[in-house]
């Protein structure tokens, strides 16, 4: 199959929340770089798999490393 078809199927897929970021990298035979580039490029948002209380965990310990800068 054609290299653009592949990345034009990832990238719908993944929009639709069908499948992953990784899977959708091994159907566009893309790395990880490239495939957060064609995201970009074709204005499709990444989606983030953590809760927003790991987020706000996350955010704490970052600013009390940065504390002890």
């Amino acid at each position: 199959m054609r290299k653009d078809l592949r990345v034009a199927i990832a990238c719908v897929l993944y929009k639709r929340g069908e499948i992953s970021f990784g899977k959708a990298c091994e159907i566009a035979s893309l790395n990880i770089e490239e495939m957060k580039e064609v995201l970009y490029k074709k204005a499709i948002g990444r989606r983030v798999n953590v809760s927003l209380e790991e987020m706000e965990e996350m955010a704490k310990k970052a600013v009390e490393i940065f504390a002890y800068m």
